[in-house]
């Protein structure tokens, strides 16, 4: 799952070279050496082009005419336990959170949506779903190449016994966080 990608020793950039005046939009034909050594080491933000995930199933599958499709999201994963968090209430300083099955979080978004986004129902985001640690069967994407040292995540590749990750899926409609 995890690969190992060596970086070319030599000399990195001076304070200069790291200056950002505009973001630049990169694709996937640039190096991990040249993205290690232009962005990551200066700290420098960039945008990763569509290219670069143009092939991941959940672009195609997940998606219907620009918006979810929840009728396969429901057939995917529609008695997956997901965590749900309520925007509008508060639980110290985050949201009041709660699970519910993903099929009842898909028919509260399309209510909600139908309902011209009803300023008095609640506002419901799906937050930190483990889903490709629930669902490792089902293809979703490939991480860029850019990002596949997962320096978060190492620790619990290397120990699957653990059960955890740092892979989250977060949605929800529109003006939730």
């Amino acid at each position: 799952m995890s690969t190992l990608i060596e970086i070319s020793s030599g000399s990195y950039l001076n304070e200069d070279d790291c200056v950002t005046t505009m973001i630049e939009r990169i694709d996937s034909t640039v190096t991990y050496n040249d993205f290690f050594s232009k962005y990551l080491m200066c700290n420098k933000p960039c945008v990763i082009s569509f290219q670069a995930i143009k092939n991941w199933p959940c672009r195609h599958e997940w998606v219907l005419n620009g918006a979810p499709n929840f009728e396969m999201l429901r057939k995917l994963f529609g008695h997956s336990i997901v965590p749900v968090a309520d925007c509008n209430r508060k639980f110290y300083n985050s949201q009041f959170k709660n699970n519910m099955p993903m099929k009842s979080y898909l028919e509260y978004w399309a209510d909600y949506k139908r309902s011209c986004y009803d300023k008095s129902m609640p506002l419901l985001y799906l937050k930190d779903w483990h889903c490709v640690r629930s669902f490792s069967n089902v293809p979703m994407y490939e991480v860029p190449q850019y990002f596949v040292s997962d320096w978060l995540n190492e620790y619990y590749i290397a120990h699957p016994e653990l059960n955890d990750d740092y892979m989250f899926v977060y949605m929800g409609p529109k003006e939730t966080w």
